[in-house]
């Protein structure tokens, strides 16, 4: 399992608690999507259960290591979502109070992976305390967060917490750059700092979206504009995702109109719609139009399974309220 080189030396930080048998029995993980985060926590666990740990982390040789390799340890269990998006079920966490509660099969230590952590409901968080209060010797729970604000109080306070936000670009981009070549800085700009959706963004053309979003986000300002015919044309893309476009879009152009420098609009592909833009909106009615889609991307990254086609309209009808100046909070 391998670790990106920003986190390089927080994994080394808690490979020398692994190694001094100084590991908390609950890790909590929090962080932005898309910087390697799972990736870090998959290698803790790998060298939580490596039979010869190294000073650089597990061996990789082991008949503990090749098992984590094949995904059949009998003493890693994953715990996800059965479906993208959905939540982790009271039964899932039930099952987890089993594992918690049995001896380890092939070696000293059990290890539950949690991911995300924040996908509980109610039910499901509350089921988890008591694995949390009552560890078995030699069981650690990892758990990954996109927020450790999501979580429970009395599940926080039960674990070790470690806060990770979005990665040093000094780090991030020579290894973006030796992956997506004279692409990479500005991949990183539309990602917003986040190295592996730099990376989906260049396979799946994920420029192309933020080009689509504001080009949408000019026709939303049209005197004769329809927003569902807008918002049709947006329909295609994942929603968490568009709704994070919306936000990217929002935060480059409102930083180039306060500077009053077009070499601050990062996503330059949009420079003459941003141009258009600039003569008939205020950065105010931008700045306040950002946050209401913050708090629509908070929406959308819920379990609450929302209503896509009206996000996308609500989107384009709150930007379209407050540069006209009609938006009713």
């Amino acid at each position: 399992m391998s670790v990106y080189p920003w986190h390089q030396s927080l994994y080394a930080g808690l490979l020398s608690r692994i190694k001094a048998d100084r590991f908390h029995h609950a890790l909590l993980v929090s962080g932005p999507e898309a910087c390697g985060l799972r990736e870090m926590v998959d290698a803790v666990a790998t060298a939580l259960l490596c039979e010869t740990l190294t000073d650089s982390g597990a061996c990789g040789q082991c008949r503990s290591c090749q098992m984590r390799r094949a995904g059949t340890h009998p003493d890693c269990l994953i715990v996800e979502p059965e479906e993208v998006g959905k939540q982790i079920k009271i039964d899932q966490i039930r099952r987890l109070g089993e594992f918690v509660a049995r001896t380890a099969s092939a070696g000293q230590r059990k290890v539950v992976i949690l991911d995300p952590a924040d996908a509980m409901n109610a039910s499901s968080a509350n089921s988890l305390l008591k694995s949390l209060e009552e560890p078995s010797a030699g069981t650690h729970l990892l758990l990954r967060t996109r927020s450790a604000s999501r979580l429970l109080p009395t599940i926080r306070s039960r674990c070790e917490t470690v806060n990770a936000g979005v990665p040093d670009s000094a780090l991030v981009l020579p290894w973006l750059r030796e992956q997506l070549g004279e692409r990479a800085d500005m991949l990183h700009a539309a990602a917003s700092g986040r190295p592996l959706l730099a990376v989906t963004m260049a396979q799946q053309d994920g420029l192309q979206q933020l080009a689509s979003v504001a080009l949408s986000l000019e026709q939303a300002l049209a005197r004769d504009a329809y927003i569902p015919l807008t918002a049709a044309a947006l329909h295609s893309y994942e929603l968490t995702e568009l709704t994070s476009a919306f936000v990217q879009v929002l935060i480059d152009f409102q930083r180039g109109l306060q500077s009053g420098r077009e070499a601050d609009w990062r996503l330059a592909f949009n420079l003459e719609v941003y141009r258009r833009l600039a003569a008939r909106v205020s950065s105010q009615a931008v700045a306040m139009a950002g946050r209401q889609a913050q708090k629509t991307l908070r929406q959308a990254l819920s379990t609450a399974n929302p209503n896509r086609i009206l996000l996308i309209e609500s989107l384009l009808i709150d930007w379209r309220s407050f540069v006209t100046g009609k938006f009713a909070a």
